[in-house]
């Protein structure tokens, strides 16, 4: 079950990827215990990039002091030294081994207009079997339709919000969440 979802729609260039690290970063700060996180990127360059982002913020942030300080690195997961995983997967991975095992408190969809239709729908599917804290979804809307994946995710969610936000108040968004006004913004 997916307790929270919210989806933002933004123009291009705003900072939505930004946003989705800094929300990592704010729930690892806020969290007492581990945490499992993961992070869909629409293809590999952007999933590598966003990685390499992150550990930079961890850094910046006293999450952790190097690259040294991570349990784990590879190309698909972060461990930290508390035990919370920053999983990395693309449209084009194996869902069912992708989910097997785990069940993920945030789950944050980058960009999600470019994943394939059937690929969005069946991520959003297999949620159904795991305790979902908190859906994030961002992208460009593209001049695509998603009013399917909107109306399954209603379907599945406990709480679901749906904002489309100018470039202005999307910069407000992302530095609301170095603060605890997030709260009144995402409900999760």
């Amino acid at each position: 079950m997916i307790k929270n979802a919210n989806i933002f729609y933004c123009k291009r260039k705003v900072g939505k990827t930004e946003v989705s690290l800094d929300f990592i970063v704010n729930k690892i700060m806020k969290s007492n215990d581990k945490l499992n996180i993961c992070y869909f990127a629409p293809n590999k360059v952007m999933s590598i990039r966003v990685k390499s982002r992150l550990i930079e913020k961890l850094i910046n942030k006293n999450i952790i002091s190097s690259e040294k300080d991570l349990l784990v690195n590879n190309k698909n997961l972060l461990t930290l030294k508390d035990g919370t995983n920053i999983f990395f997967k693309v449209d084009t991975f194996d869902i069912q081994t992708a989910f097997r095992g785990f069940n993920f408190n945030y789950i944050i969809l980058d960009e999600f207009s470019f994943f394939n239709q059937l690929r969005l729908v069946e991520i959003i599917e297999n949620m159904q079997v795991m305790n979902v804290d908190g859906l994030l979804m961002m992208s460009t809307p593209d001049n695509k339709d998603m009013s399917y994946l909107e109306q399954l995710i209603k379907d599945r969610s406990v709480n679901f919000s749906r904002k489309e936000i100018n470039s202005t108040e999307f910069l407000n968004l992302n530095k609301l969440f170095l603060s605890d006004a997030i709260k009144k913004i995402l409900s999760f």
